[in-house]
């Protein structure tokens, strides 16, 4: 069963607010007072900008990702944080920074 972008959206959605809610100090102090949402969800060859670099994704298994991106609601320097859930699969493969700073 392939997922959709949308169901790719709703399911980092639901990963991230569990995830949040596991461990309230990694979110910040900042960020748990705005809201968090999912932004844009990108398959490798429609992002705009640089694609992720993550140890263990080469540009194969990023294709058979949805690449979604964390709005927490601020603007920072810094790496984007992004979910990459499996197009086949409903199963988050990782969360955290995209390596993409720069």
């Amino acid at each position: 069963m392939a997922i959709g972008r949308d169901h790719a959206a709703s399911i980092a959605l639901e990963y991230l607010l569990q995830a949040d809610k596991r461990n309230p100090a990694a979110v910040g102090e900042r960020s748990a007072k705005a809201s968090v949402r999912i932004g844009h969800v990108f398959s490798l060859d429609e992002i705009p900008f640089r694609a992720p670099l993550i140890y263990g994704f080469d540009a194969d298994a990023l294709r058979e990702c949805w690449i979604a991106h964390v709005d927490r609601g601020f603007r920072a320097i810094a790496s984007s944080e992004i979910i990459l859930v499996s197009k086949e699969t409903d199963k988050v493969l990782y969360h955290g920074p995209a390596g993409d700073e720069g």
